[in-house]
């Protein structure tokens, strides 16, 4: 971590989930990994001008970097890594790096688009007329419809993540899942990731936005999330997130509170 230090302090949002995942092994808590390989590369003067990684199940990742160095990132995969399930980077480099791996392997080599993000930073939080009810940290007892929930949004979205009982015990736990309640009726949540810190600043990632169909277009996605950013930010959180780039009303949502778009990775899906 502290030989890319530097790099992810100058790319603080894009290399955010790299950081994350990274940390998470150092602290014990990859098990949710079947294996992880990470990559620094570096130019001729050895300074990092990108990052990889692979957490398998899920996709290789790759952080912005100059295009002139993707061959030689295909050639390091292919070496190290050629079983990998598929790749997740900024569009053009995504592109550019399946057309670079299609020239040099024969077999297995189709790749299918899955979902593209938008990620988004927190600039000035502009506070949205809150949805009647409040927000509340979940506990144990609401393990039930969290889990539900969270099933629900991977389905939803076809992300590519990992999710699982353990994991959410953890989530809960940890107080990094909040629940918008309105009269005591569970109808929105969102959560947050363990924040990563660099000279820049430290941090996190707002997911898991879901509102179950019948309580959507009411104003409780915009509510919790405005809460969240606002309680993170006064923690000193620089605050972040992805949004599918095919939803329009998640990408408006964030926009009217105030996040700024950063850019899109697009997701290739292996085979």
């Amino acid at each position: 971590m502290s030989r890319t230090v530097n790099f992810r302090a100058q790319n603080e949002v894009t290399t955010q989930m790299i950081g994350r995942a990274a940390q998470a092994c150092l602290d014990g808590r990859g098990s949710q990994y079947e294996y992880c390989n990470w990559w620094v590369v570096q130019n001729e003067a050895r300074e990092v001008i990108g990052l990889m990684m692979h957490t398998s199940p899920l996709n290789l990742v790759l952080s912005d970097m100059p295009e002139n160095v993707i061959a030689n990132c295909v050639d390091t995969v292919l070496q190290d890594d050629p079983d990998f399930s598929g790749v997740n980077a900024p569009q053009k480099l995504a592109k550019l790096f399946i057309e670079k791996f299609q020239a040099k392997e024969a077999q297995n080599n189709r790749f299918s688009l899955g979902i593209s993000l938008h990620s988004y930073v927190l600039g000035k939080l502009r506070k949205p007329d809150f949805s009647s009810g409040i927000a509340r940290v979940a506990v144990e007892q609401d393990f039930e419809i969290v889990r539900r929930w969270r099933q629900a949004f991977i389905v939803e979205t076809e992300i590519d993540t990992i999710d699982n009982d353990e994991l959410t015990r953890k989530a809960i736990g940890s107080n990094r899942i909040y629940i918008w309640e309105n009269e005591g009726t569970p109808v929105s949540m969102a959560s947050f990731t363990p924040f990563v810190e660099t000279p820049a600043s430290k941090i996190t990632s707002i997911g898991g936005v879901y509102t179950p169909p019948d309580q959507r277009k009411r104003g409780y996605a915009s509510s919790i999330v405005a809460f969240l950013s606002e309680f993170l930010i006064d923690q000193g959180l620089t605050v972040m997130l992805y949004t599918d780039a095919k939803n329009p009303t998640s990408n408006k949502i964030y926009i009217d509170l105030g996040f700024e778009y950063v850019q899109t990775n697009d997701n290739w899906n292996r085979g």
